[in-house]
């Protein structure tokens, strides 16, 4: 009788995990297919009439081969081959579409048929060991004038609907996207700004290389979208030493990139970089995925996964992957904020953590009369990027745990506040968490209760929770055996007043044979399923997803306008007609 419920107990938490699904490694299969506004049918539910606006999601078309030893694949998801996915919304109905980027990557792979057997890994990567050989043969041959960097993290809204830029983590690499009628690609070069305020020096890359613009940015309500770099004087054969670095803080509006602070983190000296003398391991700057804001100030985290210029000194010359080859984990550092005033830029607050870590996507930040918050996603090290989102890992289900905790800072000592830090959760860690969102336009500079994220993120057993940072209460959305979601978007629905009136929008793959993906639409509220809409296309695990609303204001608002001066001057009208004939009655 205890060997029966043993078993039935094992088959439930399999079910629940998912580690018995014999197909799991099918959501990895590459898709060399595109769509152009394919009409979505195999809906289970009903689209929300309200919801009008374009999903757009970064996909990893292809990982190369999954079978066997791997030694075909691409063995990092940061260096995939990628493509820009857009579900289109509109009168209860949507649309899907899907492109290549036309990427070094993605012509070299199109070129060897589309078989990373053959291609091999043969262009400049950010984890991914390149096959050298091959590297010299194509890149610097036939695919050289191809774009370099490849836009595959996020989305960002510099300016009207009609356009967004697809972004990796480099200061020249957004890419324009038209996401109406069609979801083109508008050029494949890089969106050039008009940059005031920067040196000349900054734009080139053998005397001042950017090596960190952080893929998140902070937009504020009138559009003003801000992001920082990294920027790092190059030595040369006869300066190693004295060199600087700083972090460039700066303002994107419209066609408009604005420098607003550069502030010098210090010097470094190469030729400590030596067996005989340790290098300066605080001079090193910590790596930032994201920056944030809040009404008066602008927060840039410095982790201790830092820039190490004695290995990206020692790789020199070398074809290396960027991180391994300029990125070390450097425990012994702890991590910091630098807080930058709004009113005077100028003015900067070095705010030291008490301990090191490792943070990945930022929740929310905003202050009161005494404090500000920053909430984060936090990770012991920085293992995420170095393991956790390999393929290998991915396929065996490595184990990992992230925690989401709290720094506050004291506005009037400028320091880390231990007794208003911490979990927001009940336990410390809580196990595979990724992707966290929140009612952005209602709650981003604000204090807000609910934050949504993906539990189990990337591996199996992926499922979206919502956590009520006040009570530390969660609840799960539990998606069909074989749906592997992917990061939550909020959207707040028309005439919504609470924080969580809306939905929450997330999309992934299915892990069938046939190498299909799916969208769900659940009620933010109590993640009750709304809609799950069942597409045809693959859509293999990638990183990030934006929704850009395409609310039906602007040209029903305009003609609610003429229409009401024409029954205003009607109105105007019989008021002087009326009188006319009193007056002559």
């Amino acid at each position: 009788m205890d060997v029966v419920l043993n078993l039935f107990l094992l088959l439930i938490a399999i079910s629940a995990f998912g580690f018995a699904d014999p197909n799991y490694k099918n959501i990895f299969r590459q898709t060399t297919k595109e769509a152009q506004n394919e009409v979505l049918t195999d809906i289970t539910g009903h689209i929300p009439r309200w919801l009008s606006g374009d999903f757009v999601r970064q996909n990893c078309a292809s990982y190369g081969e999954i079978d066997g030893n791997l030694s075909g694949s691409i063995p990092h998801m940061f260096d995939c081959i990628s493509m820009v996915g857009r579900y289109k919304f509109d009168n209860g109905k949507v649309e899907y579409s899907n492109k290549f980027f036309d990427s070094r990557n993605t012509r070299i792979w199109k070129h060897y048929g589309m078989n990373i057997s053959r291609s091999k890994v043969n262009w400049p990567t950010v984890m991914a060991d390149i096959d050298t050989s091959a590297f010299i043969k194509d890149i610097r041959t036939t695919f050289n004038e191809t774009l370099f960097f490849i836009p595959s993290i996020n989305f960002w809204k510099t300016g009207s609907h009609e356009q967004i830029l697809a972004v990796t983590e480099s200061f020249n690499s957004p890419t324009a996207l038209k996401t109406s009628p069609d979801l083109e690609i508008v050029g494949m070069q890089f969106r050039r700004f008009k940059d005031e305020g920067f040196p000349p020096s900054f734009r080139n890359p053998l005397q001042h290389p950017i090596v960190n613009t952080p893929a998140h940015e902070q937009t504020d309500s009138d559009g003003t979208v801000w992001s920082s770099s990294l920027e790092i004087e190059k030595f040369n054969s006869t300066k190693l030493d004295d060199l600087e670095m700083a972090m460039v803080v700066y303002s994107i509006k419209g066609n408009n990139r604005t420098l607003a602070t550069r502030y010098v983190l210090g010097k470094y000296n190469l030729s400590r970089c030596s067996s005989l003398e340790q290098a300066d391991l605080d001079a090193m700057p910590g790596y930032n995925h994201f920056i944030q804001t809040t009404s008066k100030h602008i927060l840039v985290p410095q982790t201790s996964y830092r820039f190490d210029y004695c290995l990206d000194y020692k790789n020199r010359g070398k074809i290396v992957p960027f991180f391994r080859g300029s990125y070390a984990w450097h425990p012994s550092v702890n991590s910091s904020i630098l807080v930058f005033e709004r009113e005077d830029m100028a003015k900067v607050h070095h705010v030291y953590l008490p301990y090191a870590k490792f943070f990945t996507h930022d929740i929310n930040a905003y202050e009161d009369d005494t404090h500000m918050y920053l909430d984060v996603l936090s990770y012991k090290n920085s293992d995420l990027y170095l393991e956790v989102t390999k393929l290998k890992s991915m396929l065996n289900d490595l184990q990992w745990s992230a925690s989401i905790i709290r720094i506050a800072i004291d506005k009037q000592s400028w320091l880390y506040d231990a007794t208003k830090s911490g979990p927001l959760t009940e336990t410390e860690q809580i196990g595979k968490a990724e992707f966290p969102t929140i009612n952005y336009g209602r709650h981003h500079q604000r204090n807000y209760t609910f934050t949504y994220y993906t539990a189990n993120a990337l591996y199996r057993g992926a499922k979206i929770a919502k956590l009520n940072v006040v009570t530390k209460q969660t609840i799960f959305w539990t998606p069909p055996f074989g749906y592997y979601p992917q990061e939550p978007i909020f959207v707040q629905s028309e005439g919504g007043s609470d924080e969580d009136d809306g939905i929450v929008l997330c999309s992934g793959p299915i892990s069938n044979p046939s190498g299909t993906s799916f969208l769900a639409i659940l009620n933010a509220k109590d993640l009750s399923q709304i809609a799950l809409i069942k597409n045809p296309n693959a859509a293999p695990f990638g990183l990030h997803n934006r929704f850009y609303s395409r609310k039906k204001t602007s040209a029903s608002s305009r003609a609610l306008s003429v229409l009401s001066v024409i029954f205003l001057s009607f109105c105007i009208y019989l008021a002087l007609t009326q009188t006319l004939l009193c007056y002559l009655l």
